[in-house]
């Protein structure tokens, strides 16, 4: 197993994490954008909650699916993010310390920026699931489908409901 991230700070966690729960994987720090791995190098491709945040998800979906093998599948677990920011939906923005889901601690300025920082984003601006499917199908996915309630499956009281997570899924022939 290898799992990339840009930023050390979350590299180092998900090393703490590994060792807590003794997974052997390899972490390295690489943009999602621009994978330095061989095509076709991987069975399978997983992603949560990344795809919002990218500058250029559509070239993220192009890597990701320029590194699986063929019969690999895609998984990808995501929300639409600025939907619950143009409900005002602040759900989960304020939980105790010994809570496991939410943001803990975030204050209404960080609340604020995150929000601005939501909207702003390329994904953002696109009715998803369907843009992902489209642009999964546009990079060579076949058999490209979404689960719209999986979220209630997950996190079940915790799903977002302007926002509930979704699995999108595909397979590279």
């Amino acid at each position: 197993m290898t799992g990339i991230d840009i930023s050390r700070v979350m590299l180092a966690e998900a090393r703490c994490q590994c060792r807590a729960f003794c997974v052997p994987a390899e972490l390295l720090e690489m943009d999602a954008q621009a994978l330095a791995f061989p095509d076709g190098a991987y069975d399978v491709v997983i992603s949560r909650n990344l795809i919002w945040t990218l500058p250029e998800p559509q070239k993220a979906y192009r890597e990701w699916v320029r590194v699986l093998k063929p019969g690999g599948i895609l998984l990808n677990f995501d929300a639409d993010y600025a939907s619950n920011v143009r409900h005002h939906n602040q759900r989960e923005s304020y939980i105790k310390p010994d809570d496991f889901y939410g943001h803990w601690g975030i204050t209404k300025e960080l609340e604020r920026e995150n929000a601005e920082i939501t909207l702003a984003m390329p994904a953002s601006r696109q009715k998803r699931p369907e843009w992902d499917m489209k642009v999964l199908r546009e990079s060579g996915l076949q058999n490209v489908s979404s689960d719209r309630a999986v979220g209630q499956k997950i996190l079940l009281d915790h799903d977002l409901s302007d926002a509930p997570m979704f699995l999108v899924t595909g397979t590279k022939e």
